[in-house]
């Protein structure tokens, strides 16, 4: 196979299973920020639909950062 595609797609299955990583532990840190904040804070209930908005907003953000600075290189 050609060295190039080889490369292309490295970097195609890093960002796959990159991408999947950051959704997990963007979702391990926010589930862990609920957590505490539902502890100490009277009253405050997160609605699901806004955390799982937050982990992917924060996960896309990720990734684009990821792409623009370190993988166009």
């Amino acid at each position: 196979m050609n060295k190039e595609l080889i490369a292309k797609q490295k970097k195609f299955l890093g960002l796959f299973f990159g991408s999947w990583a950051l959704i997990v532990i963007n979702w391990q840190v926010l589930w862990e920020i609920e957590y505490y904040l539902a502890n100490f804070s009277t009253g405050y209930e997160m609605e699901r639909g806004a955390l799982i908005i937050c982990i992917f907003a924060l996960t896309i953000f990720q990734l684009w950062v990821i792409y623009k600075y370190i993988l166009k290189k």
